[in-house]
């Protein structure tokens, strides 16, 4: 049994992947029941930050409602502990929130 389970743990950790300069993701990161969301370029990966050339960033509760969306560009750097979710997307046209 205990080696089962230690197989379904290796697994879905193999799927894991780290987001690599250059990269256009969507990241979630915590703000309390509120997640704050930011659309951009990783430009930079270092000891517990990554650097985001952020286009597009809003507030979303946890109703799904979203807040005022702002299109600044702007340089942006957020801890990794503050971080709910990484999604990567093919190219600025599949940003939608």
């Amino acid at each position: 049994m205990l080696v089962w389970m230690l197989l379904l743990v290796s697994c879905g950790m193999a799927e894991a992947r780290l987001p690599q300069i250059g990269d256009t993701v969507q990241i979630f990161t915590d703000n309390g029941i509120n997640s704050l969301v930011y659309w951009g370029s990783v430009t930079d990966i270092s000891d517990g930050l990554i650097g985001l050339k952020c286009f597009y960033k809003y507030a979303e509760w946890s109703t799904q409602n979203i807040g005022q969306e702002d299109t600044t560009i702007q340089n942006v750097t957020i801890g990794i502990g503050s971080i709910r979710a990484i999604y990567w997307v093919n190219s600025t046209n599949d940003l939608v929130p």
